[in-house]
């Protein structure tokens, strides 16, 4: 409908309402399958990564064409091109909300059929892949279907479901060396974070910074399930730690000298001075646009009271 409208209607519509509708229809053609991902995944590891999901750009899409919609409906009722735009939209809006109801019902009732599905794997009813999902026993039970799952959400202790199944997905985590498909960043997120997690005390300290605690019993070195990125400060049992004397894994999680007895490591980040400058920057440019806002309605005030007064 808005290909249709923009066709029909282009030398009518603003320049601007043009632009946005393109722009959408763009990010939609962008999110499906009409581009072949797939193929340009195998080609371009680094933009498979970089992008993840382009899925997502139908978001950015559907949000612009909400928009230019409303825009192009605006524009054409008010040059009066069309007289049936109130009952026009009216029906639409019904047709579109009866069948957002019927939608929604039929949804909830697949994924019901299919949470009480015994044969319904973790990851499928979870709707992700196997990939995606490492689960742990549960009151000496191994997770393996959804039906397992269900005694978790109906327990007073809501964080039992996240130490119950993980995420296998280390998406955002600085890697070491350059990107490559040879290596299998999901099973050394599993080696070097899940697996050895309940070793440790985690304990998130004021001002952000990241506290582990574990016991060792003799001196040695040990993997810690913590993520260093370029700014981070690491702290370990209350010595700083250089980053270039820094060992790290795959994913970047540092391997530190142990002492005998109880350990702790505190992380903490140092966002650079280009960051904190551009974060200042924005927050006095949302303060000037404020202050503008008040100042022009206080002028609109003074003169509709002024010219009351003549």
């Amino acid at each position: 409908m808005a290909l249709a409208t923009l066709v029909l209607f282009w030398r009518k519509l603003s320049g601007f309402a043009r632009t946005l509708t393109i722009v959408s229809l763009i990010y939609l053609i962008l999110g499906t399958n009409v581009i072949p991902w797939t193929v340009i995944g195998t080609q371009w590891p680094a933009l498979e990564s970089y992008l993840q999901l382009p899925r997502r750009f139908i978001i950015a899409g559907l949000s612009f064409l909400l928009a230019s919609d409303v825009l192009i409906v605006h524009e054409l009722r008010a040059q009066q091109l069309f007289h049936w735009t109130q009952s026009g939209i009216a029906l639409t809006v019904t047709m579109l909300a009866i069948a957002g109801v019927s939608s929604l019902a039929v949804t909830s009732a697949t994924l019901v059929a299919r949470q009480s599905d015994p044969n319904t794997s973790i990851a499928a009813g979870l709707a992700t892949n196997d990939n995606n999902v490492y689960a742990h026993r549960y009151r000496g039970k191994q997770i393996k279907k959804i039906t397992d799952l269900q005694p978790v959400f109906h327990v007073r202790d809501k964080s039992a479901l996240v130490r119950v199944v993980d995420r296998r997905t280390p998406d955002y985590v600085p890697i070491k060396g350059a990107y490559s498909t040879k290596n299998d960043y999901y099973s050394a997120y599993v080696r070097y974070v899940i697996a050895p997690k309940s070793n440790f005390k985690h304990q998130v300290l004021p001002g952000g910074v990241l506290q582990l605690t574990w016991r060792q019993k003799k001196a040695h070195q040990i993997n810690v399930p913590v993520v260093v990125y370029g700014n981070t400060q690491v702290n370990l049992n209350n010595k700083a730690l250089a980053h270039t004397g820094l060992k790290t894994s795959l994913i970047s999680t540092p391997t530190v000298q142990g002492k005998k007895g109880i350990n702790q490591i505190r992380l903490s980040y140092q966002p650079k001075m280009l960051t904190l400058i551009g974060i200042w920057w924005s927050v006095l440019a949302w303060g000037v646009v404020v202050i503008a806002l008040i100042w022009r309605g206080w002028l609109k005030h003074r003169e509709i009271k002024q010219s009351e007064v003549d």
